[in-house]
C-alpha cells in the first residue's frame, strides 16, 4: 500500500503538468510595421495571384490579420498541413514575411510558420478578392 500512494501522487502531478502545458497560446503574429511594407502578394485558394501596393489597403489588411486570436495549435512546418490554403507574402525593405490562411472545420485560420496558428472571423480569401 505504501508503494501505491507515491505512484498515484506522481501520476496526478504528471497529468496536471501535462494539462497546464497544453494550454500554451501561440506567440503574437510577427509582421512588419505598415510604413515599412512595399507590397503584399497573395496566392488565393484557387491559385490566383493578387498584388497590392496601395498603402490604405495594406494598413486595413494588416489590422485584420493582427486581430486574429492566438490558439494553442502549433505551427511546426513550412506550410500548413491542410489540402487547400492561401499564401501571403509581405515585401518590406528587401525582405519577405510569409504566412498562410485556410479554413478547417468551418473556422478561418492564419498560420505563420514556426510562430503560431491564429483564428480569425474573417474569410481572408474573400477579403483579398474584394468579395467581403
Amino acid at each position: 500500500m505504501k508503494k501505491i500512494i507515491p505512484v498515484v501522487i506522481l501520476t496526478i502531478l504528471t497529468s496536471s503538468l501535462f494539462l497546464v502545458g497544453c494550454g500554451k497560446q501561440a506567440e503574437p503574429i510577427v509582421l512588419p510595421s505598415t510604413n515599412e511594407i512595399d507590397s503584399i502578394n497573395i496566392t488565393t485558394f484557387d491559385g490566383s495571384e493578387i498584388s497590392y501596393s496601395d498603402k490604405e489597403w495594406i494598413e486595413q489588411f494588416i489590422v485584420v490579420v493582427t486581430q486574429a486570436e492566438s490558439t494553442a495549435k502549433e505551427s511546426i512546418q513550412d506550410i500548413p498541413d491542410v489540402e487547400t490554403y492561401g499564401k501571403v507574402d509581405i515585401s518590406n525593405n528587401g525582405g519577405t514575411t510569409t504566412f498562410f490562411y485556410y479554413i478547417e472545420n468551418e473556422k478561418h485560420y492564419i498560420e505563420q510558420p514556426y510562430q503560431g496558428i491564429y483564428e480569425t472571423d474573417v474569410d481572408i480569401d474573400a477579403l483579398v478578392k474584394g468579395i467581403e
